[in-house]
């Protein structure tokens, strides 16, 4: 993943570590995210990722399922999710599915236990 931020574009100096900003100038700083060390390997999905994948991939409110996640988990990667995480992402899609478009007008089912 990578984000970029400003970081400075007014007149005068900013100094940073060896970051030196002149008159007029902008800089644009990209961070990248080297999550866990894995972001050069690919990850292979586990059996409950794979599952959740394969419940999700073809529904139309699958973009409500991953707006669930990046509220609770920070992400929008089901790779990124382990363990309970999983199952709660889970028993939201299979609460999502069932209600189908949502015919009641909630924004956000509750989870089921």
């Amino acid at each position: 993943m990578t984000q970029t931020r400003k970081v400075a574009s007014k007149r005068g100096h900013a100094t940073g570590r060896d970051l030196r900003i002149g008159d007029n100038q902008q800089v644009v700083v990209n961070i990248i995210n080297m999550a866990s060390g894995l972001s050069s390997q690919k990850r292979k999905a586990t059996p409950e990722q794979a599952e959740i994948l394969a419940l999700i991939k073809d529904m139309p409110e699958r973009n409500q399922v991953l707006e669930f996640m990046k509220r609770e988990f920070g992400t929008g990667l089901v790779i990124d999710i382990e363990g309970r995480e999983l199952y709660r992402v889970r028993r939201y899609a299979e609460t999502v599915r069932e209600r189908g478009s949502n015919p009641t007008g909630n924004q956000d089912p509750e989870v089921k236990s």
